[in-house]
């Protein structure tokens, strides 16, 4: 075969894997920073680190509206009262994920931005082992166009669309109270806004 599927129910069974299966390097695209010690492997290993937003926006005055368990809403009370206390963890934790994997791990990171954030809160890191792979920005217009006028009933041309909106990160609530804002001011205005990612 040319690509095996190997069942894992738990961090710790990646190393019988790693051994069974005679791998020689092994690739994680996202990590458990909290869990350093599964990652401990007999082959070569290279992690993504796609940013440490938990560090530089750990948290925003909306954040509250994403939460729908007491236990969510525990760690945004946490993060608004302690949130320097939260942000040192984080860091901490970082530390120790890149400490625990010693000088043979190798880090893809994908904007120089997470570069110079991790070279300014932990300056001793060893560059060598992190390398900035950015993804590429060619891309066939065509091939990627995908027609959702019709499903939505929207102008193909003429249509605002919010993605990610079951996140707090990435804004959405803001631009979707901007967009209701827009709307109050120009009732003449005949421009739908599609919302993705939250009912």
């Amino acid at each position: 075969e040319i690509i095996s599927l190997a069942p894992i129910n738990r961090l710790e069974d990646i190393a019988q894997i790693v051994e069974e299966y005679q791998i020689d390097i092994f690739y994680s695209s996202l990590p458990n920073l909290r869990k350093p010690d599964c990652y401990l492997l007999d082959c070569k290993r290279i992690f993504s680190i796609h940013g440490m937003r938990a560090v530089e926006m750990p948290l925003d005055r909306y954040e509250y509206k994403y939460r729908d368990s007491l236990k969510e809403y525990l760690i945004f009370l946490y993060k608004k009262f302690w949130t320097q206390k939260y942000v040192d963890d984080r860091i901490q934790i970082f530390k120790h994920f890149f400490e625990r994997q010693g000088d043979s791990a190798k880090y893809i990171i994908t904007t120089k931005h997470t570069q110079f954030t991790l070279m300014s809160l932990i300056p001793d890191i060893d560059l060598e082992q992190f390398k900035v792979w950015m993804p590429p920005l060619i891309y066939n217009k065509a091939d990627m166009t995908v027609d959702i006028s019709k499903e939505y009933h929207v102008d193909k041309k003429q249509f605002v669309l919010i993605i990610m909106a079951n996140r707090w990160e990435k804004n959405a609530y803001r631009a979707i109270k901007a967009m209701d804002r827009l709307y109050e001011m120009h009732k003449e205005m005949n421009i739908k806004t599609l919302v993705a990612g939250m009912k």
